[in-house]
């Protein structure tokens, strides 16, 4: 008998399973310390397997708004989805804040990943938090009563103590407002539709958002028309932005990436055309 030739079957599975075992140990381990490489907003993100999103509750055309089937559509809606589906993780959108400035605070207390919800920068607001590179500028414009405005070239006029402005409340406007127009009367509305009825009314004299939201209810209310014009402010800019916790670096700049990388495709203009009810000086 050759005993050079004798196998020992249990051996060599005992083997086998040994090598399996720490081949396992070993992917294991890999996989951790690749977590572990990982900036810490990411390894968060990754570990709930979702990102949360903060979007103001009250629907703001075209930014998010419902369709006549009910789904939650709008141009934030479409980026907010897109970045979760870039990471590979579940959407959850946060729909709690009843202002903008709520929004931006519950990223801040690390209630949300990011905000998406049509959110001007201001300097107020980037104390605690950071802003991305816009991914839409607009201008800011005024709706102006006919008859206060007296068709004046200018708005100087409007920048006196007997003068009203009306501003969305808990907006990037009510800043911007009190900037443009130091001596005026800064008054809020619960609802751009209330500023700019007041305006028609004569009860204040201007009321002050971005360009696409005040040429858009004028479209929507063309006799309005009559009784107030339509003046947009070339030099004051409303850049909108995401936003993400101020001590959340890495992730703020993979926004960045995202946002230069959707324009370099075009995907930015086409979600631009396809919400946006006017062309924009962009």
């Amino acid at each position: 008998m050759n005993h050079n030739s004798v196998s020992f079957p249990a051996a060599d599975f005992w083997q086998k399973a040994l090598y399996s075992f720490f081949a396992v140990i070993l992917f294991t381990n890999a996989v951790l310390s690749e977590d572990k490489m990982l900036p810490p907003e990411f390894a968060r993100i990754f570990s709930q397997k979702k990102l949360v999103v903060a979007m103001l509750a009250v629907d703001q055309p075209p930014y998010f708004m419902k369709d006549s089937h009910g789904k939650l559509i709008g141009l934030d809606v479409e980026l907010a989805t897109e970045i979760a589906n870039v990471l590979g993780v579940e959407l959850e959108l946060k729909r709690t804040a009843s202002t903008f400035d709520e929004v931006v605070q519950q990223v801040a207390r690390k209630e949300a990943d990011i905000a998406v919800s049509d959110l001007s920068r201001t300097r107020k607001r980037g104390l605690n938090v950071l802003f991305s590179r816009p991914y839409l500028r607009l201008k800011q414009a005024l709706l102006l009563n006919r008859l206060k405005s007296k068709n004046e070239e200018s708005t100087d006029w409007l920048n006196s103590s007997n003068k009203k402005i009306g501003v969305l409340e808990g907006s990037s406007y009510v800043d911007f407002a009190k900037m443009a127009f130091p001596e005026a009367s800064v008054q809020t509305y619960n609802l751009w539709d209330s500023a700019a009825f007041a305006v028609i009314n004569g009860r204040i004299d201007a009321a002050l958002m971005d360009d696409n939201e005040v040429i858009t209810w004028t479209k929507l209310h063309p006799e309005a028309l009559l009784y107030a014009q339509v003046r947009v402010l070339p030099d004051k800019e409303d850049n909108i932005s995401v936003i993400t916790h101020w001590q959340d670096h890495h992730l703020h700049e993979w926004i960045n990436l995202h946002i230069d990388l959707l324009e370099s495709e075009g995907r930015l203009e086409q979600l631009k055309k396809k919400y946006f009810v006017h062309k924009k000086n962009k």
